[in-house]
């Protein structure tokens, strides 16, 4: 084995336990705790990262934007964050979100490792669903599938951004036997009762056949084969889940609008900077930690300043995909994981989910990687 090959493996090895440390402790998503593990096993990677990219390491000081504004926000001017220990822990977690990003994109560039990649958050994803599926059958109707998760909406955003993966992957290996995986994680998706974990899926769905045949017939056919099989595959209880949005008053509830209208205020207040990165919680009077809608939080907490850091690399980065999407399987695959969480974030608070922003990463990294190489 080639010396830069032990480097890529010593790197996946850290970036596998950093992932499977965060999934461990319920996606992350109480507390900071899970972050001392996630910095020792980052160290696994960082020193063999640094020999495999040498200079290219300069190459990648966009993503350094995002770190260097919430940095910004501990400074005593021109913005002072709100609670400064708050932002302080949320600089830790875009560090190591970097890192992963980092990390893949670099064995992906120099491998065609896409596939070899993108099976170990595959593997984790079908445990996270086999158990999930447990859960709510041995629970009941009324205990959804959560995994190791603190709530069933994250959960259903880990499945979505691994289902179109399985599903690509088992197209590109021509096996009947492959189709098992997108079929339990589709199952585990429905057994989440996520509405919008589903619709999500669908606008990936939607995405994937729209980049690879820009036939509008293609799309309508994918579209319906997600919806016939939700409704053929559906467990007792999700169809009234949906009736409860049928109407204004519940869609109101339901989906925050009222938390949204009461963000408003708070944007406007910091418009630029922000409050301090994850100090939203502490910002807003009635103490709710999220918006439920990520872009709102973002704005809220980073000022424009700060979501165009997040979003003008994660566009570029989505655009490489969708370019390299079109003759890739994999990147494809990427493409359409990174917009079914990007359409799952309006309704929910995804992006705060340690767990499944480090699986964005990892999907992202691998996806940018393999454009660089086609690049070259």
């Amino acid at each position: 084995m080639r010396l830069a090959d032990k480097y890529r493996l010593m790197v996946i090895a850290g970036v596998t336990a950093l992932l499977t440390w965060a999934l461990d402790a319920g996606g992350a998503s109480d507390g900071n705790g899970w972050m001392a593990g996630g910095f020792v096993c980052m160290a696994i990677a960082a020193v063999p990262l640094g020999l495999l990219a040498r200079w290219r390491i300069r190459r990648m000081w966009p993503l350094l934007l995002l770190p260097a504004c919430i940095a910004i926000q501990l400074l005593p001017w021109p913005a002072h964050s709100i609670a400064p220990v708050l932002t302080w822990m949320q600089l830790a977690r875009v560090i190591l979100y970097v890192l992963v990003f980092a990390s893949l994109r670099e064995v992906t560039r120099g491998t065609r490792w896409e596939w070899k990649l993108l099976a170990i958050p595959l593997a984790l994803a079908c445990v996270e669903a086999v158990y999930g599926i447990a859960q709510h059958v041995r629970r009941g109707e009324d205990n959804y599938a959560i995994g190791t998760f603190g709530y069933h909406s994250h959960f259903a955003g880990f499945m979505e951004l691994l289902l179109p993966v399985a599903i690509l992957r088992a197209i590109h290996s021509r096996q009947i036997a492959a189709f098992v995986l997108p079929m339990i994680l589709f199952a585990a998706l429905l057994h989440s009762f996520s509405r919008m974990g589903l619709a999500a899926f669908a606008i990936a769905v939607v995405a994937i056949v729209t980049i690879r045949t820009r036939r509008p017939g293609f799309v309508a056919a994918a579209a319906a084969a997600v919806l016939v099989a939700a409704v053929l595959l559906a467990p007792t209880g999700l169809a009234e889940r949906f009736e409860r949005i049928s109407t204004y008053d519940g869609f109101r509830h339901d989906a925050q609008l009222t938390r949204w209208r009461n963000t408003l205020p708070l944007i406007a207040a910091h418009p630029m900077l922000g409050s301090g990165a994850g100090t939203y919680g502490v910002a807003l009077p009635s103490g709710d930690d999220h918006a439920d809608n990520d872009y709102l939080q973002i704005l809220t907490e980073m000022g424009v300043v700060g979501m165009l850091a997040v979003f003008v690399p994660l566009g570029v980065i989505l655009w490489r995909c969708i370019q390299t999407g079109r003759h890739n399987l994999a990147a494809l695959a990427c493409a359409g994981s990174m917009v079914a969480l990007l359409a799952h974030s309006v309704f929910e608070f995804q992006m705060y989910i340690p767990a499944n922003v480090l699986t964005l990463c990892w999907i992202a990294g691998a996806g940018c990687g393999a454009w660089d190489r086609r690049a070259t």
